[in-house]
């Protein structure tokens, strides 16, 4: 409906450039739609906009836009209210929709658009925990209502296999396993948890020969021992952690990404060389930096430390060239030749999902590929969302830390609220507001539960389709249908099409959890009301075939946000 509207508004402005307001600009004006009950069913702002052009009052040009508006087969109302154009839905369009919508459902048309979503992206030194609940079911819930809406959408998980994070988890091993390093390194880097022990026994024999290594080789430089530690012992392990991460993601979550992209892939050096051949990079204390005041950044970034490994920044950097397929080298020689999709990506759009804390990190980030764009790098219609996300926490609990070992684990989170509840709770608010997850509400069976009155309304509709044995599909007249909740829930079907490809442009998906609410809230209060089984034949045939559209309703968008359709309660 939304498209429809925006089309005819289009063309009447275009009329109206033809005839009275020649200097009109139409690029200018919003064709956004504002949902609204105390107004129509749709709402639009065009009046303002185009009043401001033209200095003359919104009420005058609702009067015109009113006189040319031609689609009487969808709107069997418009007219303007508070400055607003309003629309309301053709009751002959209303029921032809409804009657086909369990069987047409909802689709899109292609758009060819390469999107990738990155989301969690935890480092592999220890099991996922709550804090990276949050990330997870948004970004799987927003892969799929991008790819939903038409998209080519890939879901990728970048593993930081290397650098002091992996260094300190293989000393952390060694020390576990009462073998010297021989490495500088400080305690207070070193990993706790319980889960270290297992982890340690898995690695113990690369530990074994890294210690006959060195007693064979008694003159080895620190910053060899140094590597060894990382690449036989760190990595061994964040390898196996990671092994444990994708069951816990696939087995717990139902979430299972297309790619796990490793930092070890990348390759630096062409990138470096760029960057100083733009003489963006200077040597300072030993370090590397990169020029980021330049693009208005409070300082310069180290971009290499004074012990040559890279920071969590340039890595950054060079991962989105390579997801932006940049015309300079990014991955490295050792690239096993199983994993050569990663060569030429050329993603059209990227979406990142980061915490909040990576705020600074997020702005020159994006700063940096809009420099790379300037320079031809990389494509310039590349376009790079990061999405920053406020911090989840239990009711009551204590900040965690992979670090310091105090941490919940993602898996006994989803075990102990349900997989439904963690999903529902945790897209039920925007990503850019705290979350308090109340573990005793997702536990709870009442309709205080936003889970359980969802799931609910679902179920009732589905016993009461299979206590009606014969087909409902004789009487197909609607009109019929005239009680206020019959008529809320008729338009909150029509309206789900247009709400989806919202939520797959503005990524607000708390809106397809208010809307999942709204429905049941609807469906219950019509079922309280109306005993649909007990109606007149021709009426209770409509209604059932009501019913059916918001089953069918329900489930495209408990299949979106990864939530399980019950059909008994």
């Amino acid at each position: 409906m939304k498209q429809i509207i925006k089309t005819e508004l289009l063309n009447i402005c275009n009329t109206l450039k033809e005839t009275e307001f020649k200097n009109l600009n139409t690029d200018a004006i919003s064709f956004e739609i504002n949902y609204g009950t105390s107004f129509g069913d749709y709402s639009s702002n065009i009046c303002f906009s185009i009043s401001k052009q033209i200095n003359i009052p919104p009420k005058v040009v609702a009067e015109k836009i009113i006189n040319l508006f031609s689609q009487k087969q969808y709107f069997s109302e418009v007219f303007e209210k508070n400055n607003f154009l309003n629309f309301n839905i053709n009751r002959n369009f209303l029921n032809k929709y409804i009657l086909s919508f369990p069987k047409n459902k909802i689709s899109y048309p292609k758009t060819n658009k390469k999107i990738q979503v990155e989301f969690v992206s935890a480092n592999p030194t220890g099991p996922l925990t709550i804090a990276n609940a949050r990330g997870a079911f948004y970004g799987n819930a927003l892969a799929n209502i991008l790819k939903f809406t038409g998209n080519d959408v890939t879901k990728e998980y970048y593993v930081n296999d290397k650098g002091n994070q992996i260094f300190h988890l293989g000393v952390t091993l060694l020390k576990i396993l009462n073998i010297d390093p021989q490495v500088e390194y400080s305690e207070d880097n070193l990993y706790k948890g319980d889960h270290l022990t297992e982890l340690a026994k898995e690695v113990k024999d690369a530990a074994l020969k890294y210690e006959k290594k060195l007693k064979d080789i008694p003159d080895l430089d620190k910053n060899t021992k140094r590597t060894l530690v990382e690449i036989t012992i760190g990595r061994l392990a964040a390898n196996i952690n990671l092994e444990k991460i994708k069951k816990a993601l696939n087995n717990q979550c139902n979430i299972h990404f297309d790619n796990y992209f490793c930092e070890s892939f990348l390759w630096s050096t062409d990138t470096f060389s760029f960057l100083l051949k733009q003489k963006l990079i200077y040597e300072k204390d030993k370090a590397l930096f990169l020029k980021t005041t330049l693009f208005n950044d409070d300082k310069d970034r180290v971009v290499m430390r004074s012990d040559n490994t890279h920071t969590y920044f340039f890595t950054d950097i060079v991962y989105h060239l390579n997801k932006f397929g940049a015309n300079i080298k990014t991955l490295s020689d050792s690239f096993p030749n199983s994993y050569k999709k990663f060569v030429n990506r050329k993603f059209d759009k990227v979406i990142d999902i980061f915490g909040a804390d990576h705020y600074s990190e997020a702005n020159q980030l994006k700063t940096m590929m809009e420099y790379f764009k300037s320079k031809q790098v990389i494509d310039l219609h590349s376009n790079l969302d990061i999405l920053l996300m406020q911090f989840l926490t239990l009711q009551g609990g204590e900040k965690m830390s992979k670090r310091k070992g105090n941490f919940n684990t993602l898996e006994d989170f989803v075990n102990t609220a349900s997989l439904d509840a963690a999903n529902f709770f945790i897209l039920e608010r925007s990503i850019d507001k705290h979350l308090i997850f109340d573990m005793n509400l997702a536990k709870e069976q009442s309709e205080k539960n936003p889970v359980f009155y969802t799931q609910y309304a679902y179920a009732r509709i589905c016993s009461i389709l299979k206590k009606n044995f014969f087909k409902f599909n004789i009487y197909k007249n609607l009109d019929i249908l005239q009680e206020p909740e019959e008529i809320k829930l008729m338009k909150l079907i029509i309206k789900l099409p247009d709400l989806i490809e919202e939520v797959s442009n503005n990524y607000q998906i708390h809106l397809l959890t208010s809307y999942l609410i709204e429905l049941s809230k609807t469906f219950h209060a019509f079922y309280t009301n109306h005993n649909i089984l007990k109606s007149n034949f021709k009426l209770k045939q409509a209604r059932l075939n009501l019913i059916k559209s918001v089953k069918t309703a329900f489930e495209i968008c408990f299949n979106l946000i990864n939530i399980k359709p019950k059909q008994k309660m």
